[in-house]
């Protein structure tokens, strides 16, 4: 497993299970999404938020299934589907978005 740089002087140093979460949480949204982000300080520091205002490894990858399929098809939306929004101060609405009962009709 590779080891996160520190992030900032006052931030902690991320312990062995939440950088094995980042890794993975990263990793999920590079293979869902296909992108290539980085376990950056900024992607670290947001899911560090997350984590540490008692969200889970499961919540994070809910909020990207919840980000790709509402905007992986659409070309103005589909830039947005990155660490800072997906994991951002909104997450909790993405991850309780209902999900579409009918994902293949057309949408208005």
């Amino acid at each position: 497993m590779q080891t996160l740089e520190p992030l900032i002087r006052h931030d902690r140093v991320p312990n062995a299970e939440e950088q094995a979460v980042i890794v993975s949480a990263v990793s999920y949204l590079n293979l869902k999404a296909k992108t290539r982000y980085k376990e950056s300080r900024q992607t670290a520091r947001t899911i560090l938020a997350r984590l540490r205002g008692g969200f889970t490894l499961a919540d994070l990858k809910r909020a990207v299934d919840s980000r790709v399929a509402a905007w992986i098809n659409d070309p103005r939306m589909k830039q947005y589907i990155r660490p800072i929004t997906v994991w951002g101060p909104n997450m909790e609405s993405y991850i309780n978005v209902p999900e579409d009962p009918n994902p293949n009709r057309p949408r208005l």
